[in-house]
């Protein structure tokens, strides 16, 4: 019997293979890649992590720990389901600009609407349309790079571009909270910033992004296809099926607890509500640069070893570490020094995941399979902060339960991968 979810037929492609790249190409490719996942996970993380936060103690300040986690988990929900969808149809985009290059610029030019929605927005429930619609942009935009380093980059060079496009989030997040300190009375420009100079950098960007194009008859587009976008069978794809477990596990310790930090912060370290952006900044800034030299370091070993699994077992474990010791810590420079921790371990898992992520992918799959992880990792950002949100449903104040599940995840993601066999 016919599976009924099937997935494209193959294809003809054109493009150079990436073995034949030149070192200038492949430079260009680096600098277009890691810049564009810059300014996108920027306009997407600054309103995650601190400003939506920012916003929601600005508009309801009595509700606003109760409905954080929800508001970012719909942002995320909205980003999980388009990002499959995008990736799956620019499997079969046939446009001259390319496969992957109209979806990224499509996706940050609705993001910077949304953005914007949310940041003239006055009452609640239009903040998450706004918000909703502004996930959705940025949804597609974060997905299309990760399909262009599958396709365009040779295997010898997989964690060096890897750790640009993470490194590129880490540094987003301190760049994003670097801006709200310029604006202490708004929370408006914070919000506008990054979105705007992801609209109109990234397009730039994209022309020098090599991207491949779709060649031959076009097959008609099937409903059984669209719904192949959001499935992958676990047994025919292990190595792929171990990767988007253990990103679920670990995506969901991270943004459970980055989500949650700025309250962590004031209720359960002691940071006054004045001093908490600041500290945030610091933490973001500090996390950053670990985040930079440990992904430079062990991205070249990886790409030299030939092996990708030990590093993101041991990354998970020391994430894990920097999340608990966050419960048992007083003053300023141990927090900074544990949040440098958890963002330089989380910076260095993504230098690998997206490595794996490029040698597990189909070869007429890459966008579907580029979206599936986005799915995966946003799933997770969505689950994570509702489990969060009912820990703590009594006494929203208490952040012990929110440590502890967010290491507790992580540290499964840790054995997971630790006992995966079809991952190098």
């Amino acid at each position: 019997m016919t599976n009924p979810i099937t997935q494209d037929a193959a294809e003809g492609v054109h493009a150079d293979g990436p073995e034949s790249l030149s070192p200038r190409k492949l430079l260009f490719l680096w600098i277009a890649l890691t810049f564009s996942s810059l300014f996108i996970a920027a306009a997407l993380t600054t309103p995650t992590i601190i400003t939506l936060q920012m916003k929601l103690m600005e508009v309801d300040p009595i509700s606003a720990v109760a409905i954080v986690g929800t508001l970012v988990a719909v942002g995320m929900l909205t980003a999980a389901l388009i990002s499959p969808l995008a990736g799956k149809l620019s499997d079969r985009t046939r446009s001259r600009f390319g496969m992957r290059r109209p979806w990224v610029v499509a996706g940050v030019l609705i993001g910077l609407v949304g953005t914007a929605g949310v940041a003239f927005s006055t009452d609640v429930a239009w903040i998450f349309v706004f918000w909703g619609l502004a996930s959705l942009g940025y949804g597609m935009a974060s997905t299309l790079p990760l399909a262009i380093l599958t396709e365009q980059t040779p295997e010898r060079h997989r964690g060096v571009m890897g750790f640009g496009m993470s490194a590129a989030y880490g540094i987003a997040a301190a760049l994003g909270a670097a801006i709200i300190p310029l604006f202490p009375e708004s929370t408006m420009w914070p919000f506008l910033l990054p979105a705007i100079a992801a609209a109109v950098l990234v397009p730039l960007l994209m022309l020098i992004t090599p991207d491949n194009r779709l060649t031959g008859a076009k097959s008609p587009l099937r409903i059984t296809e669209l719904l192949g976008a959001y499935w992958v069978n676990p047994m025919g794809r292990p190595g792929f099926t171990s990767l988007m477990i253990v990103m679920f596990l670990n995506g969901a310790g991270f943004v459970i607890f980055s989500i949650y930090l700025y309250f962590i912060l004031m209720f359960h370290n002691g940071v006054s509500e004045a001093d908490a952006p600041a500290v945030m900044t610091g933490i973001a800034g500090i996390g950053g640069i670990v985040s930079i030299v440990a992904g430079a370091v062990t991205a070249v070993i990886s790409d030299r070893l030939g092996h990708r699994r030990l590093f993101l077992v041991v990354s998970s474990i020391v994430l894990a570490g920097g999340m608990l010791m966050q419960a048992f810590i007083e003053g300023v420079p141990m927090i900074l020094f544990t949040g440098a921790l958890q963002y330089g371990a989380y910076g260095v898992i993504g230098v690998f995941a997206f490595a794996i992520l490029a040698e597990v992918s189909g070869t007429e799959t890459a966008g579907r399979d580029a979206g599936m992880y986005n799915t995966v990792t946003m799933m997770s950002a969505v689950l994570g902060p509702i489990a969060a949100s009912l820990l703590i449903a009594s006494d929203p104040t208490n952040m012990m339960p929110v440590i502890y599940l967010s290491v507790g995840v992580t540290i499964l993601g840790a054995i997971w991968m630790l006992f995966t066999k079809h991952i190098k």
